[in-house]
């Protein structure tokens, strides 16, 4: 399938039956035959504009933090180790590969 642009005034139809997949023939409320037509572009810009804040406001961090460390090459984050709070402690034979709790 070809991919169309998505412009202003893209009006997009739907025909209630073939979306729904309801067999011909049933029986239907007045009115539901009326194919379901919007404007895609109004839908869609919104979610375009938002994306491209989201890139700017990225961009800008990083630039931000570049300006901070003066050049340098980024830092490591420090792994933090989480304190034993069971109560239980790992003890590692050398001569195996075996752990036991204590």
């Amino acid at each position: 399938m070809l991919h169309a642009p998505i412009d202003n005034n893209t009006v997009v139809q739907f025909d209630p039956w073939r979306l729904l997949g309801i067999p011909g023939g049933a029986i239907l409320p007045d009115g539901f035959n009326k194919p379901v037509q919007f404007n895609l572009f109004d839908r869609v810009d919104p979610i375009i504009q938002r994306g491209h804040e989201d890139i700017a406001l990225e961009r800008a961090a990083w630039a931000q933090a570049a300006a901070a460390d003066a050049g340098q090459p980024p830092r490591r984050r420090q792994r933090r180790h989480k304190p034993n709070t069971h109560g239980s402690s790992t003890v590692f034979s050398s001569s195996s590969v075996r752990c036991w709790f204590i």
